[in-house]
């Protein structure tokens, strides 16, 4: 039998590493091709990996809690019998995957000093290089303000419960994992894209009504309730058959007309905000939306999401208007080119379709943000502008398969 490497695979667009959470097999252990044996955190969510190979797990080289990098070998599968040269794939692993250290964060609690030459002593900057102390941070006592090899031990021995503009420290959350990826993403985003974003008010008065119309039928044949978000999903959804523009990704500098749509709803989680994927939207009855919305939500909060579950979003809903938000200008979700947020529902006194008289209509505030570079203003108007359409006519919301 040919050795084979398990290695620390790629589970996403962003990933760069992984930790090994638990292996599920021992070394000795008679493992299946295909059969789970190990679990891995990712970027995103915990996932079980499958072997690779049939035989036996000889060798486990990634103990558990430790982060790889993907492409390094973390486990051996071979016979039981077969000879092993563990030290030269070690080398090997050496030579072509490089181990990187990452300095840890310079210790500062001290009022950053002015910019310009900082003038110290070799013996000082030896030393603080050694502690890994950011020297724009000390304060010389030297002849001229030179920082001498005591003034970095003085700033060592100082507390470090201060910000570096003195303010106390009340606790030091570490970005890393799931929130690393978002700051990274989030950041990304902005730099990337040409963000816009524009608002309109739509009259939910016939959404209401639409919804109050399905929700007996289905709860009485499936026990559940339709959310006002899975039903936006549904109607965003065939908005995008009709404007495949917005429904698009710029890859390879080339604009890339996608052929499915994918509807990602961002979901409050613990530590933050996820995005599942519910694939295959316009296909989808109402219904059908739900179920797996519903599924979707139940193993986010639970740690339970696949990494299918997360992936090949084409467009992103994301709904705050539970926490009272009436506006918000929501972030692209790389490398989609457009995300819709949703606002509360209030009434209010509208004036609508010529009419003289007000009247109190329960109303609500989507957010269309787009890239420009992919979408003209003009037609990230007409897209919001036909959700806003359909919405406000209770007859094309009756038309859209629901049950």
């Amino acid at each position: 039998m040919t050795i084979t490497r398990m290695i620390m695979p790629k589970l996403g667009m962003t990933m760069e590493e992984g930790t090994v959470v638990q292996w599920l097999k021992k070394e000795g252990d008679t493992v299946e091709k295909g059969e789970k044996i190990l679990e891995i955190e990712t970027d995103k969510v915990t996932i079980e990996v499958e072997a690779p190979a049939t035989g036996v797990l000889r060798k486990i080289i990634a103990a558990e809690n430790k982060i790889v990098p993907i492409g390094r070998t973390i486990a051996i599968i071979a016979d039981s019998d077969e000879e092993i040269d563990l030290e030269a794939i070690m080398v090997e692993e050496t030579r072509t995957l490089p181990s990187i250290t990452l300095p840890a964060a310079p210790i500062s609690h001290a009022v950053e000093r002015p910019t310009g030459r900082i003038i110290t002593s070799p013996r000082a900057k030896k030393f603080a290089k050694e502690k890994n102390v950011d020297l724009r941070y000390i304060r010389g006592t030297g002849p001229g303000g030179r920082i001498i090899e005591k003034d970095v031990i003085n700033y060592l021995e100082q507390p470090t419960d201060l910000t570096r503009t003195g303010v106390k420290i009340k606790e030091i959350l570490p970005i890393r994992g799931i929130r690393k990826v978002i700051a990274e993403r989030m950041s990304s985003s902005l730099q990337t894209a040409a963000q816009l974003t524009i608002t309109m008010e739509a009259d939910v008065s016939d959404l209401a009504r639409f919804r109050n119309l399905i929700l007996p039928t289905i709860e009485k044949k499936e026990g559940i309730r339709v959310s006002y978000t899975e039903i936006l999903v549904k109607v965003v959804a065939k908005v995008l058959e009709e404007f495949p523009i917005v429904n698009s990704i710029i890859e390879d500098n080339r604009i890339k007309l996608l052929d499915e749509i994918n509807i990602g709803v961002a979901v409050a989680a613990e530590e933050a905000l996820i995005v599942p994927v519910i694939h295959d939207a316009n296909k989808k009855s109402i219904l059908e939306i739900s179920k797996v919305s519903k599924d979707l939500i139940n193993k986010t909060r639970s740690g339970k999401l696949s990494l299918n579950d997360l992936s090949k979003g084409t467009f992103t809903v994301t709904n705050l208007g539970m926490f009272g938000v009436d506006i918000f200008t929501p972030i692209l979700n790389p490398p989609e080119s457009g995300i819709l947020g949703v606002g509360r529902i209030i009434k209010k006194w509208l004036v609508k379709n010529g009419e003289e008289q007000p009247k109190i209509a329960p109303t609500m505030q989507l957010s269309l943000t787009w890239d420009h570079r992919v979408i003209d203003g003009h037609i990230a108007a007409q897209f919001l502008r036909r959700i806003k359409e359909i919405i406000e006519n209770y007859n094309q919301l009756f038309s859209f398969k629901w049950i």
